[in-house]
């Protein structure tokens, strides 16, 4: 069990995590496709996978740096991790699809 935790600042998840990176360590995944991600984020071990994949549970949002799970509730992927808040503010910058998903049906 890791000593080390990840809190969503939007929505309050908790859970453990491994490494704070864009990949596991092979020690610590199994899996031979070695699964890298195109940013840092909290990593832990997919409990559901058989390979011991990595599972991503958050990150940093690129604009203020809070601390946001990958739930669509709360982030989106745009070239790098935002939270919803961060979106609608800067919705000007983005393009008009992002801008629909953070004020979609599973946006806060």
């Amino acid at each position: 069990m890791s000593d080390h935790f990840f809190s969503c600042e939007e929505c309050g998840f908790r859970a453990p995590y491994l490494v704070f990176d864009r990949t596991l360590d092979e020690k610590e995944s199994e899996d031979s496709s070695k699964i890298l991600f195109l940013d840092r984020g909290y990593l832990c071990l997919d409990p559901n996978s058989i390979n011991r994949r990595p599972l991503l549970l958050g990150g940093h949002c690129a604009i203020c740096k809070k601390r946001i799970c990958a739930a669509p509730s709360c982030s989106i992927f745009y070239a790098k991790l935002l939270c919803l808040p961060c979106c609608r503010t800067h919705a000007s910058e983005l393009p008009p699809e992002i801008v629909k998903l953070a004020s979609g049906p599973t946006a806060v």
